[in-house]
Protein backbone atom coordinates (compact mmCIF):
# COMPACT_ATOMS: atom_id res chain seq x y z
CA UNK A 1 0.00 0.00 0.00
CA UNK A 2 0.95 3.39 -1.10
CA UNK A 3 0.20 6.47 1.35
CA UNK A 4 0.96 9.75 0.26
CA UNK A 5 0.82 12.60 2.79
CA UNK A 6 2.47 15.74 4.26
CA UNK A 7 6.21 16.61 3.81
CA UNK A 8 5.94 17.96 7.34
CA UNK A 9 3.66 18.00 10.21
CA UNK A 10 2.31 21.33 11.94
CA UNK A 11 3.91 22.69 14.67
CA UNK A 12 2.09 26.18 15.06
CA UNK A 13 -1.40 27.36 14.30
CA UNK A 14 -1.47 30.19 11.36
CA UNK A 15 -2.48 33.12 12.66
CA UNK A 16 -4.64 35.08 9.88
CA UNK A 17 -4.19 38.64 10.03
CA UNK A 18 -0.62 38.34 11.39
CA UNK A 19 2.60 38.77 9.84
CA UNK A 20 4.83 36.23 10.51
CA UNK A 21 8.46 36.98 9.87
CA UNK A 22 10.39 35.44 6.71
CA UNK A 23 12.50 32.17 7.53
CA UNK A 24 16.03 33.23 7.13
CA UNK A 25 17.90 31.06 5.26
CA UNK A 26 21.75 30.26 4.47
CA UNK A 27 23.75 28.61 1.41
CA UNK A 28 26.82 26.81 1.87
CA UNK A 29 28.93 26.49 -1.98
CA UNK A 30 31.98 25.49 -2.78
CA UNK A 31 32.99 28.62 -4.21
CA UNK A 32 31.39 31.81 -5.74
CA UNK A 33 32.10 30.22 -9.75
CA UNK A 34 28.81 27.88 -9.50
CA UNK A 35 26.97 25.92 -11.67
CA UNK A 36 23.78 26.94 -13.17
CA UNK A 37 21.89 24.25 -10.85
CA UNK A 38 23.14 26.81 -7.58
CA UNK A 39 22.26 29.60 -9.74
CA UNK A 40 18.62 28.96 -10.63
CA UNK A 41 17.64 27.97 -7.42
CA UNK A 42 18.79 30.99 -6.03
CA UNK A 43 17.57 32.93 -8.41
CA UNK A 44 14.03 31.81 -7.68
CA UNK A 45 14.83 32.40 -3.77
CA UNK A 46 14.99 35.41 -4.08
CA UNK A 47 11.52 35.73 -5.33
CA UNK A 48 10.02 33.60 -2.47
CA UNK A 49 7.60 35.58 -0.37
CA UNK A 50 8.51 33.70 3.08
CA UNK A 51 12.55 32.85 3.11
CA UNK A 52 14.95 35.14 2.65
CA UNK A 53 18.38 34.03 1.10
CA UNK A 54 20.11 35.88 3.65
CA UNK A 55 24.06 34.83 2.91
CA UNK A 56 26.17 32.64 1.45
CA UNK A 57 29.21 30.98 2.74
CA UNK A 58 31.67 30.17 0.34
CA UNK A 59 34.42 28.28 0.63
CA UNK A 60 37.96 28.58 -1.13
CA UNK A 61 40.26 25.98 -0.69
CA UNK A 62 44.25 26.19 -2.08
CA UNK A 63 46.54 23.09 -1.99
CA UNK A 64 48.48 22.89 0.62
CA UNK A 65 51.81 20.89 -0.72
CA UNK A 66 52.65 18.14 1.73
CA UNK A 67 55.62 17.46 3.60
CA UNK A 68 57.69 14.14 3.28
CA UNK A 69 56.09 12.79 6.08
CA UNK A 70 51.94 13.46 4.32
CA UNK A 71 53.40 11.93 0.58
CA UNK A 72 51.22 8.48 1.72
CA UNK A 73 48.97 6.14 -0.34
CA UNK A 74 46.18 8.30 0.78
CA UNK A 75 47.99 11.08 -0.97
CA UNK A 76 48.36 9.00 -4.05
CA UNK A 77 44.24 8.32 -4.06
CA UNK A 78 43.79 12.14 -3.97
CA UNK A 79 45.56 12.76 -6.88
CA UNK A 80 43.94 9.78 -8.50
CA UNK A 81 40.47 10.50 -7.48
CA UNK A 82 41.53 14.08 -9.26
CA UNK A 83 42.45 12.51 -12.44
CA UNK A 84 39.14 10.45 -12.41
CA UNK A 85 37.22 13.74 -11.42
CA UNK A 86 39.37 15.57 -14.40
CA UNK A 87 38.27 12.64 -17.14
CA UNK A 88 34.08 12.58 -16.05
CA UNK A 89 34.62 16.13 -16.93
CA UNK A 90 35.67 15.49 -20.02
CA UNK A 91 33.36 13.49 -20.83
CA UNK A 92 30.38 16.06 -19.77
CA UNK A 93 32.41 18.39 -22.51
CA UNK A 94 31.70 15.41 -24.54
CA UNK A 95 27.99 15.09 -24.58
CA UNK A 96 27.17 19.00 -24.26
CA UNK A 97 29.08 18.83 -27.81
CA UNK A 98 26.65 16.29 -28.78
CA UNK A 99 23.74 17.77 -27.86
CA UNK A 100 24.48 21.31 -29.33
CA UNK A 101 20.86 20.91 -31.03
CA UNK A 102 19.47 20.77 -27.73
CA UNK A 103 20.48 24.39 -26.53
CA UNK A 104 17.28 24.57 -24.90
CA UNK A 105 18.01 21.70 -22.43
CA UNK A 106 21.66 21.93 -22.48
CA UNK A 107 21.08 25.96 -21.91
CA UNK A 108 25.10 26.34 -20.28
CA UNK A 109 24.44 23.97 -17.59
CA UNK A 110 27.77 23.41 -17.01
CA UNK A 111 29.21 26.62 -17.42
CA UNK A 112 30.45 28.45 -14.21
CA UNK A 113 28.45 31.39 -13.16
CA UNK A 114 29.78 33.69 -10.94
CA UNK A 115 26.76 34.03 -8.07
CA UNK A 116 27.99 37.89 -7.17
CA UNK A 117 26.19 38.75 -9.79
CA UNK A 118 22.69 38.20 -7.56
CA UNK A 119 23.72 40.87 -4.61
CA UNK A 120 23.59 38.43 -2.12
CA UNK A 121 25.88 38.95 1.04
CA UNK A 122 28.91 36.71 1.46
CA UNK A 123 30.88 34.96 3.90
CA UNK A 124 34.12 34.35 2.40
CA UNK A 125 35.93 31.05 3.95
CA UNK A 126 39.46 30.16 3.18
CA UNK A 127 40.56 26.18 4.07
CA UNK A 128 43.65 24.44 3.18
CA UNK A 129 43.31 21.39 0.97
CA UNK A 130 44.41 19.02 3.39
CA UNK A 131 45.20 14.86 2.82
CA UNK A 132 42.00 12.85 3.40
CA UNK A 133 40.24 16.16 4.92
CA UNK A 134 36.22 15.58 4.60
CA UNK A 135 35.20 18.38 6.49
CA UNK A 136 35.02 21.90 6.31
CA UNK A 137 37.12 24.03 8.67
CA UNK A 138 36.27 27.48 10.49
CA UNK A 139 38.00 29.54 13.26
CA UNK A 140 36.42 31.16 15.71
CA UNK A 141 35.95 34.43 14.26
CA UNK A 142 33.83 32.90 11.98
CA UNK A 143 31.69 30.85 13.67
CA UNK A 144 31.09 33.75 15.45
CA UNK A 145 31.04 36.24 12.51
CA UNK A 146 27.66 33.33 10.85
CA UNK A 147 26.56 33.36 14.94
CA UNK A 148 25.64 37.08 14.72
CA UNK A 149 23.58 36.20 11.76
CA UNK A 150 21.05 34.49 13.70
CA UNK A 151 20.10 32.10 10.25
CA UNK A 152 17.53 29.59 10.88
CA UNK A 153 18.38 27.11 7.98
CA UNK A 154 21.38 26.53 6.06
CA UNK A 155 20.88 24.32 2.61
CA UNK A 156 24.13 22.62 1.78
CA UNK A 157 25.56 22.37 -1.61
CA UNK A 158 28.66 21.98 -0.77
CA UNK A 159 31.16 19.10 -1.04
CA UNK A 160 32.38 17.78 2.59
CA UNK A 161 30.64 17.73 5.76
CA UNK A 162 29.79 20.58 8.32
CA UNK A 163 31.46 20.47 11.94
CA UNK A 164 29.78 20.65 14.75
CA UNK A 165 30.23 23.97 16.00
CA UNK A 166 28.95 25.19 12.99
CA UNK A 167 25.66 22.86 12.82
CA UNK A 168 24.15 23.60 16.08
CA UNK A 169 24.20 27.10 14.80
CA UNK A 170 20.98 26.60 12.98
CA UNK A 171 18.23 25.70 14.91
CA UNK A 172 16.03 24.25 11.92
CA UNK A 173 18.80 22.43 11.16
CA UNK A 174 20.55 21.79 7.32
CA UNK A 175 18.86 20.43 4.84
CA UNK A 176 21.11 18.93 1.86
CA UNK A 177 20.34 16.93 -1.56
CA UNK A 178 21.47 12.89 -1.54
CA UNK A 179 21.94 10.75 -4.92
CA UNK A 180 21.68 7.59 -4.63
CA UNK A 181 24.52 5.23 -5.32
CA UNK A 182 26.85 7.99 -4.53
CA UNK A 183 28.89 9.26 -2.00
CA UNK A 184 28.25 12.21 0.19
CA UNK A 185 31.12 14.06 -1.86
CA UNK A 186 30.39 13.22 -5.38
CA UNK A 187 27.57 15.01 -6.68
CA UNK A 188 29.55 14.95 -10.04
CA UNK A 189 28.46 11.41 -11.14
CA UNK A 190 24.83 11.59 -9.35
CA UNK A 191 22.95 8.90 -11.51
CA UNK A 192 25.89 8.21 -13.47
CA UNK A 193 25.55 4.35 -12.68
CA UNK A 194 21.68 4.43 -13.05
CA UNK A 195 22.01 5.32 -16.80
CA UNK A 196 25.39 2.86 -17.08
CA UNK A 197 22.87 -0.12 -16.03
CA UNK A 198 20.12 1.20 -17.29
CA UNK A 199 18.39 1.37 -14.51
CA UNK A 200 14.37 2.54 -14.93
CA UNK A 201 14.67 5.52 -11.97
CA UNK A 202 17.33 7.34 -10.51
CA UNK A 203 16.61 8.35 -7.36
CA UNK A 204 17.24 11.42 -5.00
CA UNK A 205 16.58 12.53 -1.60
CA UNK A 206 16.67 15.69 1.00
CA UNK A 207 17.71 15.05 4.03
CA UNK A 208 17.94 17.16 7.49
CA UNK A 209 20.76 17.19 9.82
CA UNK A 210 19.95 18.93 13.87
CA UNK A 211 22.26 19.62 16.29
CA UNK A 212 19.53 19.35 18.82
CA UNK A 213 18.32 16.03 17.74
CA UNK A 214 21.53 14.17 18.37
CA UNK A 215 22.89 14.69 14.72
CA UNK A 216 20.86 12.42 13.25
CA UNK A 217 20.25 12.74 9.62
CA UNK A 218 16.60 12.18 8.68
CA UNK A 219 14.95 11.69 4.98
CA UNK A 220 12.69 14.09 4.42
CA UNK A 221 11.78 13.64 0.66
CA UNK A 222 12.30 10.31 -1.49
CA UNK A 223 12.01 11.61 -4.67
CA UNK A 224 12.74 9.83 -8.76
CA UNK A 225 12.94 10.60 -11.97
CA UNK A 226 12.98 8.56 -15.35
CA UNK A 227 16.21 7.50 -16.21
CA UNK A 228 17.90 8.98 -19.21
CA UNK A 229 20.22 7.56 -22.00
CA UNK A 230 23.02 9.75 -22.09
CA UNK A 231 24.71 10.90 -18.27
CA UNK A 232 24.74 14.75 -18.62
CA UNK A 233 20.98 14.56 -19.81
CA UNK A 234 20.54 12.94 -16.93
CA UNK A 235 22.04 14.90 -14.49
CA UNK A 236 20.66 17.71 -15.80
CA UNK A 237 17.28 17.22 -14.99
CA UNK A 238 18.05 15.60 -11.57
CA UNK A 239 19.71 18.61 -10.84
CA UNK A 240 16.64 20.78 -11.97
CA UNK A 241 14.01 18.45 -10.45
CA UNK A 242 15.89 18.40 -6.82
CA UNK A 243 15.99 22.08 -7.37
CA UNK A 244 12.36 22.91 -7.16
CA UNK A 245 11.69 19.85 -4.31
CA UNK A 246 14.23 22.01 -2.38
CA UNK A 247 13.02 25.41 -3.16
CA UNK A 248 9.27 23.92 -1.96
CA UNK A 249 10.19 22.02 1.15
CA UNK A 250 12.04 25.39 2.36
CA UNK A 251 8.87 27.23 1.20
CA UNK A 252 7.00 24.80 3.24
CA UNK A 253 8.91 24.89 6.58
CA UNK A 254 8.75 28.79 6.19
CA UNK A 255 5.09 28.71 5.83
CA UNK A 256 4.23 26.26 8.29
CA UNK A 257 6.89 26.95 10.84
CA UNK A 258 6.35 23.06 11.00
CA UNK A 259 8.66 20.28 11.95
CA UNK A 260 9.75 17.96 9.44
CA UNK A 261 7.83 14.74 8.45
CA UNK A 262 10.45 11.96 8.41
CA UNK A 263 9.52 9.37 5.64
CA UNK A 264 10.90 5.97 5.19
CA UNK A 265 14.49 6.58 3.24
CA UNK A 266 14.38 4.54 0.21
CA UNK A 267 17.59 1.75 0.21
CA UNK A 268 18.90 1.06 -2.91
CA UNK A 269 19.87 -2.20 -3.86
CA UNK A 270 22.84 -1.48 -5.43
CA UNK A 271 26.08 -0.31 -3.67
CA UNK A 272 26.97 3.28 -3.06
CA UNK A 273 29.71 4.42 -5.47
CA UNK A 274 31.99 7.03 -5.83
CA UNK A 275 33.29 8.86 -8.78
CA UNK A 276 33.54 6.05 -11.67
CA UNK A 277 37.09 4.68 -12.28
CA UNK A 278 38.31 5.86 -15.69
CA UNK A 279 37.80 2.52 -16.60
CA UNK A 280 34.30 2.09 -15.89
CA UNK A 281 33.94 5.66 -17.60
CA UNK A 282 35.35 4.41 -20.64
CA UNK A 283 32.62 1.73 -20.81
CA UNK A 284 29.99 3.86 -20.50
CA UNK A 285 31.44 5.99 -23.36
CA UNK A 286 31.00 2.30 -25.45
CA UNK A 287 28.07 2.34 -23.92
CA UNK A 288 27.00 5.75 -25.28
CA UNK A 289 28.27 4.97 -28.50
CA UNK A 290 26.66 1.62 -29.25
CA UNK A 291 23.14 3.74 -28.23
CA UNK A 292 23.66 6.67 -30.97
CA UNK A 293 24.59 4.23 -33.19
CA UNK A 294 21.01 2.81 -32.91
CA UNK A 295 19.23 6.55 -32.35
CA UNK A 296 21.06 7.37 -35.85
CA UNK A 297 20.38 4.35 -37.47
CA UNK A 298 16.53 4.32 -36.95
CA UNK A 299 16.71 8.04 -38.00
CA UNK A 300 18.18 7.02 -41.08
CA UNK A 301 15.61 4.22 -41.83
CA UNK A 302 12.46 6.52 -40.58
CA UNK A 303 11.89 3.60 -37.61
CA UNK A 304 10.51 5.43 -34.34
CA UNK A 305 8.65 3.94 -31.47
CA UNK A 306 5.03 4.03 -32.91
CA UNK A 307 1.89 3.65 -30.78
CA UNK A 308 -1.40 1.32 -31.58
CA UNK A 309 -4.83 1.08 -29.66
CA UNK A 310 -6.33 -2.21 -29.10
CA UNK A 311 -10.34 -2.95 -27.22
CA UNK A 312 -11.47 -5.89 -25.87
CA UNK A 313 -15.18 -6.92 -24.66
CA UNK A 314 -15.34 -8.00 -21.17
CA UNK A 315 -17.14 -8.62 -18.05
CA UNK A 316 -14.23 -8.78 -15.71
CA UNK A 317 -11.33 -5.82 -16.49
CA UNK A 318 -8.94 -7.36 -14.33
CA UNK A 319 -9.25 -11.16 -15.30
CA UNK A 320 -8.51 -10.53 -18.97
CA UNK A 321 -6.25 -12.00 -21.29
CA UNK A 322 -5.19 -9.32 -23.25
CA UNK A 323 -3.05 -11.23 -26.54
CA UNK A 324 -6.85 -11.59 -27.51
CA UNK A 325 -7.57 -7.98 -27.63
CA UNK A 326 -8.60 -6.50 -31.31
CA UNK A 327 -6.36 -4.10 -32.82
CA UNK A 328 -7.29 -0.72 -34.31
CA UNK A 329 -5.48 0.02 -37.54
CA UNK A 330 -3.50 2.90 -37.77
CA UNK A 331 -4.11 5.43 -40.57
CA UNK A 332 -1.36 5.99 -43.02
CA UNK A 333 1.67 8.16 -41.45
CA UNK A 334 -0.57 8.29 -38.17
CA UNK A 335 -0.02 6.64 -34.83
CA UNK A 336 -3.21 6.05 -32.43
CA UNK A 337 -2.84 6.43 -28.42
CA UNK A 338 -4.36 7.59 -24.99
CA UNK A 339 -7.57 5.79 -25.60
CA UNK A 340 -10.92 6.66 -23.49
CA UNK A 341 -14.09 4.81 -23.59
CA UNK A 342 -17.55 6.63 -23.38
CA UNK A 343 -20.77 4.90 -23.64
CA UNK A 344 -23.66 6.79 -25.08
CA UNK A 345 -27.08 5.08 -25.62
CA UNK A 346 -26.37 1.56 -25.93
CA UNK A 347 -22.94 2.33 -28.03
CA UNK A 348 -18.98 2.69 -26.89
CA UNK A 349 -17.26 5.05 -28.75
CA UNK A 350 -13.29 5.50 -28.45
CA UNK A 351 -11.61 8.80 -28.18
CA UNK A 352 -7.92 8.69 -28.90
CA UNK A 353 -4.47 10.97 -29.42
CA UNK A 354 -4.51 10.99 -33.51
CA UNK A 355 -0.75 11.30 -34.04
CA UNK A 356 0.27 12.77 -37.51
CA UNK A 357 3.84 12.22 -38.09
CA UNK A 358 3.87 14.93 -41.26
CA UNK A 359 3.29 17.91 -38.80
CA UNK A 360 4.37 16.25 -35.83
CA UNK A 361 1.27 17.05 -33.98
CA UNK A 362 -2.17 15.36 -32.38
CA UNK A 363 -5.50 15.66 -32.69
CA UNK A 364 -8.24 13.97 -31.16
CA UNK A 365 -10.31 11.69 -32.94
CA UNK A 366 -13.31 9.18 -32.70
CA UNK A 367 -14.24 5.23 -33.18
CA UNK A 368 -17.55 3.81 -32.40
CA UNK A 369 -17.00 0.12 -31.08
CA UNK A 370 -18.84 -2.76 -30.86
CA UNK A 371 -18.68 -6.58 -30.91
CA UNK A 372 -18.96 -6.67 -34.73
CA UNK A 373 -15.54 -4.28 -35.50
CA UNK A 374 -14.99 -0.45 -35.17
CA UNK A 375 -15.68 2.07 -37.06
CA UNK A 376 -13.96 5.69 -37.73
CA UNK A 377 -16.07 8.85 -37.07
CA UNK A 378 -13.56 11.59 -37.73
CA UNK A 379 -11.80 14.55 -35.66
CA UNK A 380 -13.50 15.41 -32.40
CA UNK A 381 -11.33 18.10 -31.57
CA UNK A 382 -8.40 20.42 -32.95
CA UNK A 383 -6.48 22.84 -31.98
CA UNK A 384 -2.98 24.52 -33.53
CA UNK A 385 -0.93 23.11 -30.63
CA UNK A 386 -0.69 19.28 -29.93
CA UNK A 387 -3.60 17.50 -28.16
CA UNK A 388 -3.83 14.13 -26.62
CA UNK A 389 -4.47 12.18 -23.57
CA UNK A 390 -8.40 12.58 -24.04
CA UNK A 391 -9.92 12.32 -20.73
CA UNK A 392 -13.99 12.03 -20.41
CA UNK A 393 -16.28 12.66 -17.99
CA UNK A 394 -19.62 13.79 -17.22
CA UNK A 395 -21.49 16.06 -14.89
CA UNK A 396 -25.28 15.32 -14.89
CA UNK A 397 -26.52 15.72 -18.45
CA UNK A 398 -22.92 17.90 -19.36
CA UNK A 399 -20.19 15.63 -20.71
CA UNK A 400 -16.60 17.40 -20.88
CA UNK A 401 -13.56 16.24 -22.03
CA UNK A 402 -10.19 17.53 -20.53
CA UNK A 403 -7.34 17.08 -22.85
CA UNK A 404 -3.87 17.58 -22.17
CA UNK A 405 -2.94 20.61 -23.84
CA UNK A 406 0.74 20.80 -21.80
CA UNK A 407 2.00 22.82 -25.27
CA UNK A 408 -0.24 25.77 -24.65
CA UNK A 409 0.39 25.74 -21.04
CA UNK A 410 -2.82 25.43 -19.38
CA UNK A 411 -5.49 22.93 -18.32
CA UNK A 412 -8.32 23.43 -20.11
CA UNK A 413 -11.97 21.82 -20.27
CA UNK A 414 -13.91 21.47 -23.81
CA UNK A 415 -17.68 20.55 -23.05
CA UNK A 416 -19.66 18.47 -26.12
CA UNK A 417 -22.67 20.43 -27.63
CA UNK A 418 -23.52 18.02 -30.46
CA UNK A 419 -22.07 14.24 -29.82
CA UNK A 420 -19.11 12.90 -30.45
CA UNK A 421 -18.01 15.37 -33.07
CA UNK A 422 -18.81 19.08 -31.79
CA UNK A 423 -16.74 20.56 -28.68
CA UNK A 424 -16.29 23.85 -27.69
CA UNK A 425 -13.97 25.38 -25.11
CA UNK A 426 -15.89 26.05 -21.76
CA UNK A 427 -13.19 27.30 -19.60
CA UNK A 428 -9.36 27.08 -18.93
CA UNK A 429 -9.46 25.50 -15.24
CA UNK A 430 -5.38 26.70 -14.70
CA UNK A 431 -3.62 29.13 -16.25
CA UNK A 432 0.54 29.19 -16.87
CA UNK A 433 1.26 25.58 -15.82
CA UNK A 434 3.34 22.62 -17.11
CA UNK A 435 0.63 20.13 -17.07
CA UNK A 436 0.22 16.75 -18.79
CA UNK A 437 -2.47 13.55 -18.55
CA UNK A 438 -4.82 15.03 -16.22
CA UNK A 439 -7.64 13.42 -14.37
CA UNK A 440 -10.83 15.06 -13.72
CA UNK A 441 -13.32 12.66 -10.44
CA UNK A 442 -16.09 14.09 -8.56
CA UNK A 443 -16.01 12.38 -4.86
CA UNK A 444 -18.73 13.56 -2.15
CA UNK A 445 -18.95 17.09 -3.08
CA UNK A 446 -15.53 18.60 -4.38
CA UNK A 447 -13.84 17.77 -7.87
CA UNK A 448 -10.80 16.80 -7.70
CA UNK A 449 -7.87 17.27 -10.62
CA UNK A 450 -4.88 14.68 -10.61
CA UNK A 451 -2.23 16.58 -13.02
CA UNK A 452 1.51 15.25 -13.97
CA UNK A 453 2.69 18.61 -13.34
CA UNK A 454 6.66 19.80 -14.08
CA UNK A 455 7.09 22.14 -11.34
CA UNK A 456 10.73 22.09 -12.37
CA UNK A 457 12.35 24.92 -14.59
CA UNK A 458 12.24 22.20 -17.38
CA UNK A 459 8.93 22.19 -18.47
CA UNK A 460 9.06 19.24 -20.01
CA UNK A 461 9.22 16.60 -17.44
CA UNK A 462 5.74 15.05 -16.61
CA UNK A 463 7.09 11.68 -15.36
CA UNK A 464 7.27 11.56 -12.18
CA UNK A 465 4.96 14.13 -10.07
CA UNK A 466 1.40 13.65 -9.48
CA UNK A 467 -0.16 17.11 -8.31
CA UNK A 468 -3.95 17.20 -6.89
CA UNK A 469 -5.91 20.37 -6.87
CA UNK A 470 -9.60 21.08 -5.41
CA UNK A 471 -12.91 22.82 -6.14
CA UNK A 472 -16.37 23.15 -4.49
CA UNK A 473 -17.36 24.07 -8.96
CA UNK A 474 -16.10 22.68 -11.80
CA UNK A 475 -16.34 25.57 -13.52
CA UNK A 476 -16.67 28.72 -11.16
CA UNK A 477 -14.68 27.58 -8.65
CA UNK A 478 -11.11 28.55 -7.86
CA UNK A 479 -8.71 25.38 -8.07
CA UNK A 480 -7.02 24.62 -5.02
CA UNK A 481 -3.47 22.91 -4.66
CA UNK A 482 -3.09 20.19 -2.59
CA UNK A 483 -0.82 21.14 0.62
CA UNK A 484 0.90 17.98 0.37
CA UNK A 485 1.39 18.85 -3.83
CA UNK A 486 3.36 16.63 -5.25
CA UNK A 487 1.40 13.60 -3.44
CA UNK A 488 3.41 11.20 -5.58
CA UNK A 489 7.07 11.97 -6.52
CA UNK A 490 8.26 8.49 -8.65
CA UNK A 491 8.62 8.03 -11.73
CA UNK A 492 7.71 4.17 -11.74
CA UNK A 493 3.84 5.30 -10.37
CA UNK A 494 3.57 9.06 -10.92
CA UNK A 495 2.34 9.54 -14.32
CA UNK A 496 -1.12 8.98 -15.07
CA UNK A 497 -2.05 6.42 -17.30
CA UNK A 498 -6.09 6.65 -16.95
CA UNK A 499 -9.17 6.39 -14.81
CA UNK A 500 -12.37 4.31 -14.30
CA UNK A 501 -15.11 3.25 -11.59
CA UNK A 502 -16.04 -0.24 -11.01
CA UNK A 503 -18.75 -0.93 -7.77
CA UNK A 504 -18.57 2.86 -6.78
CA UNK A 505 -14.36 2.35 -6.38
CA UNK A 506 -12.25 4.98 -7.94
CA UNK A 507 -9.13 2.81 -10.09
CA UNK A 508 -6.39 4.90 -11.10
CA UNK A 509 -3.93 3.96 -14.16
CA UNK A 510 -0.14 4.64 -13.14
CA UNK A 511 2.42 4.85 -16.29
CA UNK A 512 5.73 2.64 -15.41
CA UNK A 513 8.98 4.81 -16.84
CA UNK A 514 11.43 2.85 -18.15
CA UNK A 515 15.25 4.20 -19.00
CA UNK A 516 14.77 6.25 -21.78
CA UNK A 517 11.70 4.09 -22.47
CA UNK A 518 7.92 6.60 -21.83
CA UNK A 519 5.57 4.12 -20.91
CA UNK A 520 7.64 1.19 -20.47
CA UNK A 521 4.51 -0.81 -18.66
CA UNK A 522 1.44 0.08 -16.80
CA UNK A 523 -0.09 -0.66 -13.35
CA UNK A 524 -3.62 -0.06 -11.90
CA UNK A 525 -3.97 1.53 -8.43
CA UNK A 526 -7.63 2.00 -5.90
CA UNK A 527 -7.94 5.40 -4.64
CA UNK A 528 -8.66 4.26 -1.12
CA UNK A 529 -8.86 8.52 0.19
CA UNK A 530 -8.87 11.41 -1.62
CA UNK A 531 -9.03 14.44 0.61
CA UNK A 532 -7.69 17.82 1.89
CA UNK A 533 -5.23 16.00 3.87
CA UNK A 534 -4.54 12.44 2.53
CA UNK A 535 -3.80 10.60 -0.58
CA UNK A 536 -4.18 7.14 0.00
CA UNK A 537 -3.66 4.74 -2.79
CA UNK A 538 -3.26 0.21 -2.79
CA UNK A 539 -1.46 -1.00 -6.22
CA UNK A 540 -3.81 -4.00 -7.66
CA UNK A 541 -1.35 -5.67 -9.89
CA UNK A 542 1.19 -4.51 -13.01
CA UNK A 543 0.99 -5.12 -16.82
CA UNK A 544 4.10 -5.53 -19.30
CA UNK A 545 4.45 -5.13 -22.59
CA UNK A 546 4.28 -8.66 -23.57
CA UNK A 547 0.55 -9.35 -24.73
CA UNK A 548 1.37 -8.79 -28.09
CA UNK A 549 4.52 -9.84 -30.36
CA UNK A 550 7.43 -7.25 -30.80
CA UNK A 551 5.84 -4.63 -28.46
CA UNK A 552 7.82 -2.62 -26.15
CA UNK A 553 6.21 -0.55 -24.64
CA UNK A 554 2.28 0.06 -23.14
CA UNK A 555 0.95 2.92 -20.94
CA UNK A 556 -3.13 3.65 -21.07
CA UNK A 557 -5.56 1.71 -20.21
CA UNK A 558 -9.76 1.79 -19.47
CA UNK A 559 -12.39 0.00 -18.97
CA UNK A 560 -16.35 1.27 -19.06
CA UNK A 561 -19.36 -1.20 -19.28
CA UNK A 562 -18.15 -4.30 -20.82
CA UNK A 563 -15.51 -2.85 -22.81
CA UNK A 564 -11.38 -2.24 -22.50
CA UNK A 565 -8.79 -0.22 -24.18
CA UNK A 566 -5.58 0.25 -23.92
CA UNK A 567 -2.50 1.27 -26.25
CA UNK A 568 1.07 -0.11 -27.08
CA UNK A 569 4.04 0.57 -28.87
CA UNK A 570 6.35 -0.94 -31.41
CA UNK A 571 9.32 -0.16 -33.18
CA UNK A 572 7.93 1.16 -36.77
CA UNK A 573 8.47 2.46 -39.91
CA UNK A 574 6.99 6.09 -40.82
CA UNK A 575 6.92 8.26 -43.82
CA UNK A 576 8.96 11.33 -43.54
Amino acid sequence: MYIFCDYVYLSLAVYKGLLVRKLKVGVLLDDDNNTKQIYDFLDVALDSKVYDVKFTITHYCFFKFPSIKEINISLLSNIYLFIKKLFLKLVIKFEVFLLIKNKKIVNNYFFKINIKNLSIRNFNIYNSALNGDFFYRYTEDEIIKIRRENVDLLIHYGSKKIPDELLKLFPSGVISLNYTNTTFSSSLCAGFYDVLNKHDTTSFSVKVTNYKLKKIEDVIFNGSIMTSFMFTLNLIRLYSKSNSVIHKLVENIASKRAHYHVVNQHRSMFPSYSVPSISVQILYLYKLFCCCYIRAWRSITSKTITWGVAYQFTDSWCDVSLSESTVIENPDNHYLADPFIIKQGNKHYCFVEDYDFAVRKGLITVYEIDPNGYKYLGVALEEEFHLSYPYLFRDGDNLYMCPESCSAKDIRLYKCVNFPLEWKLEKILIKNISAADTNIVKVDSTWWMMSNVDSSLLGNDHYSELHLFYSKDLLNGDWVEHKSNPVIYNASIGRNGGLFFDDENIYRVYQIQGCDLYGKSFGVSKVNEISRYKYEEDIQFEVAADYFDSIVATHTFNFTEGLIVLDFAKIDTYIK
